[in-house]
């Protein structure tokens, strides 16, 4: 962890600095509230008494629940009801912070993801990632959401925030992440295809999530296409596809994309959920790929089942 000492002699800006879940909450739920950060000094986190005062405590969690704020020491963490605090030492840029009133600020995205990974195992920093930049939300996956963030947002911010620890490693997990889910199972399905050998995945050759495509006259989506080698795969649940009328939808628009030169390999609830069935329609995926899906061995095996169960666990909401 990079940490400047705040005994130096240099100019700095105090605010209150609200983070983690609340953070994504006035993001998700008031994001026309925030505006950038006016100030050109780092920005050191505070929450005294007299803060608390200027932020109205009780009107917070009334909209947004619990308080999550950084404080900049370990000493200076607050324990009241209604309030988490988390620390962070290091001063933070300006562009990592935007305000909803003066002297309350809220963690950008990228920020509120490098101090919310320090908790998380990989699998779990991964989904968290699918999440910020999915069309759909764990409690409401049926209706289409604006996403938090993107991929490339992500990654131009995370350069700046290069000296605050686990900025890196989510940089590294960025790129088995894709934009545009539209259902926690398609993140699921997303990380068995995409994350590398040793993470447990098939690695395949990264693609694209809901994305359009132009074929017979018009705009088509697969859940996870292949652009490049005209290959798609579509998740067919349980629930969203039972029933005559989704099937012959389901149907018509495989059709006409199998028509437009596409091969669309679709693969059930059922097959997902079952080891032996999920490596079967991964190696069909493969072999349209042209990539060879082999059965792991040793400390592979290990970590394809690790994932396994992993992508079969439920889904926890963030926010």
């Amino acid at each position: 962890m990079c940490v400047i000492n705040t005994d130096c002699c240099y100019p700095a800006h105090t605010m209150i600095v609200v983070c983690d879940i609340s953070a994504l909450r006035i993001n998700d739920r008031f994001p026309r509230s925030l505006l950038p950060c006016s100030s050109n000094d780092p920005i050191v986190p505070t929450l005294t008494e007299q803060d608390l005062t200027i932020l109205d405590l009780a009107s917070f969690n009334r909209s947004v629940g619990d308080l999550h704020a950084i404080v900049p020491s370990k000493c200076e963490r607050r324990h009241p009801r209604g309030i988490i605090s988390h620390v962070c030492s290091t001063p933070l840029p300006p562009s990592s912070i935007e305000t909803v009133k003066p002297a309350v600020g809220v963690a950008s995205i990228a920020l509120t993801a490098v101090l919310m990974s320090r908790t998380m195992d990989d699998y779990s920093l991964i989904r968290f990632l699918y999440e910020l930049c999915a069309t759909h939300r764990v409690e409401d996956y049926r209706t289409r959401h604006k996403p938090l963030a993107s991929v490339d947002m992500l990654k131009s911010e995370l350069g700046r925030l290069g000296c605050i620890r686990g900025s890196k490693r989510i940089l590294e997990l960025l790129d088995f992440v894709a934009d545009n889910s539209a259902s926690p199972r398609e993140t699921d399905l997303a990380m068995l295809a995409w994350l590398p050998h040793h993470l447990g995945g098939y690695g395949l050759p990264m693609g694209e999530m809901n994305r359009t495509i132009g074929v017979g006259g018009s705009d088509r989506r697969c859940d996870l296409l292949f652009r490049k080698q005209k290959v798609g795969v579509e998740y067919d649940s349980d629930e969203a596809h039972a029933g005559r009328e989704n099937i012959a939808r389901d149907s018509a628009r495989r059709k006409v994309l199998e028509n437009g030169g596409y091969r669309v390999v679709p693969i059930t609830n059922g097959e997902f959920s079952d080891r032996e069935l999920s490596f079967e329609a991964m190696r069909l995926v493969g072999k349209c790929l042209g990539s060879r899906v082999r059965k792991p061995r040793g400390a592979g095996a290990v970590a394809r089942e690790r994932l396994f169960r992993f992508v079969c666990s439920m889904h926890v909401p963030f926010f």
